[in-house]
């Protein structure tokens, strides 16, 4: 006899947020059940799509989740599994390719409470729309052109350069990851663009880096700095140990952009990235599926177990 399931975790195995999410479920005495996507393979899973419910089966344990008001997904994948550079086999190819398919495709179970629908998170992983929509809400935005050109670019002025999604490269045994990186527009011109379009955006030299975590409609931000001070660039190529963390109060103003924002996206969580420069606030990005574990362990602040009393249906999701 299958057992009745209320929260479905997406995640995978060493994913330690989900852990602390599992734990908060625990003390919850939630029905959940945690899916790993690199162990999808050790479950026998079905979806029947005229009753709108899923079985997943294992060993000689069996759940079932229903597309209900009452049920949760808390879904920690990407939309898309990156691998760029990397050599699999035909097989791992139809896994990786598939079991992302029908992750997107969980989107069917539309009753159910989302930390974030897998349509809605693709849809807001768009850095562009992002800003139109940040913009429509009031919110301001640095200065941005997209190009794969110099033309437009200003010799004299410097400016923040950034790949348009996450850019992950390997080469053999080596892997690479790209930063917001603070270029001037000789350099700029001087460059090849044409491979590939990148983000220009106005430089912010003295700003102060927040993280605002959107949970259910409230927001947490934080500010980040290196001993009291902004940090010029990006503040993730700082030292772990050289970077403070302080909940901070933003303007009512901000928070209601910010909210605004977040609905426009459909999402019920987001990591936002802020700068303040001078007495502005610029929306920079949020990222639907971000990491806030770095900020729950520097702060205290119980993001764990606010997710997992949203989807337990103590926190309603506006």
């Amino acid at each position: 006899m299958s057992e009745d399931i209320q929260c479905l975790l997406v995640s995978n195995t060493l994913d330690y947020s989900t852990d602390l999410v599992c734990l908060e479920l625990e003390r919850l005495k939630a029905k959940y059940l945690r899916l790993n996507r690199d162990q999808f393979s050790q479950f026998e899973i079905t979806i029947d799509i005229d009753s709108t419910t899923m079985t997943m089966s294992i060993g000689e344990r069996s759940f079932h989740f229903k597309n209900a008001p009452e049920n949760a997904v808390y879904y920690r994948a990407p939309t898309f599994l990156r691998g760029l550079g990397k050599s699999y086999s035909i097989e791992e190819q139809l896994y990786h390719s598939q079991w992302s398919a029908f992750v997107r495709n969980l989107a069917i179970f539309d009753k159910v409470r989302w930390i974030n629908n897998p349509v809605d998170t693709y849809r807001a992983e768009n850095k562009l729309l992002q800003l139109s929509l940040a913009n429509k809400c009031g919110l301001e935005t640095p200065k941005t052109i997209v190009t794969n050109s110099a033309d437009s670019i200003d010799p004299n002025k410097v400016y923040a350069v950034k790949s348009i999604d996450t850019a992950v490269f390997s080469a053999g045994e080596v892997e690479m990851f790209s930063y917001t990186s603070k270029v001037c527009g000789k350099a700029i011109q001087s460059s090849n663009m044409a491979s590939a379009p990148v983000f220009v955006q106005e430089y912010l030299g003295q700003k102060i880096d927040i993280r605002a975590t959107y949970i259910s409609g409230k927001l947490f931000p934080v500010s980040i700095t290196k001993q009291g001070l902004g940090i010029s660039g990006d503040w993730r190529k700082t030292k772990k140990e050289e970077l403070e963390y302080l909940p901070i109060k933003i303007p009512l103003s901000i928070e209601e952009g910010l909210c605004r924002l977040m609905k426009s996206l459909r999402l019920s969580y987001g990591g936002i990235d802020l700068a303040k420069a001078g007495d502005t606030y610029f929306f920079i990005e949020v990222n639907p599926t971000g990491e806030w574990h770095w900020l729950q362990s520097n702060t205290n602040i119980n993001f764990s177990g606010m997710i997992a009393e949203t989807l337990f249906g103590l926190n309603a999701i506006p």
